[in-house]
């Protein structure tokens, strides 16, 4: 019978197992410890770039893109305009809601959400040097010197659309903001 010879099976492995415990202890925490040291080296093995996983090795379409990135360069640290950008780019949104479901549209809201603005404008984060700290001023594009407002209808002080998008220049990765 097939039940009887597992019992016979499995009795042996426990007996073996309590006549000789140190290995079967030690054995798959050593196996583990190993194999788990391989997830230190992860983060410089994985592919984030969607571009080079998604689309064909060759296809038309990066070649073009290469063809205007050498013969029309972008200078978007000087006149920065987001329709010209020809990759995402790194950017954050923040989509403002009314927290008791009342309308955003009044000027208690604006209020908060200029708050917002300016909370957001004043972060730091980790500078590339020991110590270094860069803030808003920093990162942020710029439209001839001067960062470009986030939402033109903050800057005109008139009450807002829902959503403000802060674009910020590409110097910086988003993993050093995460450390």
């Amino acid at each position: 019978n097939f039940a009887q010879f597992l019992r016979r099976r499995f009795g042996r492995l426990g007996g073996l197992v309590g006549a000789h415990p140190w290995p079967f202890l030690l054995l798959p925490l050593l196996l583990s410890g190993g194999l788990g040291a391989g997830f230190f080296f992860l983060p410089q093995r994985q592919a984030n770039d969607i571009e080079g996983q998604f689309t064909p090795l060759e296809g038309p379409a990066k070649s073009e893109r290469r063809f205007a990135r050498e013969h029309f360069p972008t200078r978007d640290s000087e006149r920065f305009s987001g329709q010209r950008l020809l990759t995402e780019g790194a950017f954050a949104s923040l989509i403002a809601v009314s927290a008791s479901g009342d309308n955003i549209l009044t000027a208690g809201a604006f209020a908060e959400l200029l708050r917002l603005d300016r909370a957001v404008q004043s972060l730091a984060v980790p500078g590339g040097d020991p110590g270094a700290q860069l803030s808003y001023p920093d990162l942020c594009v710029r439209n001839n010197g001067s960062c470009s407002s986030p939402n033109p209808l903050l800057a005109a002080k008139v009450i807002p659309l829902f959503s403000i998008t802060y674009f910020i220049t590409i110097t910086f990765s988003i993993t050093s903001c995460l450390r």
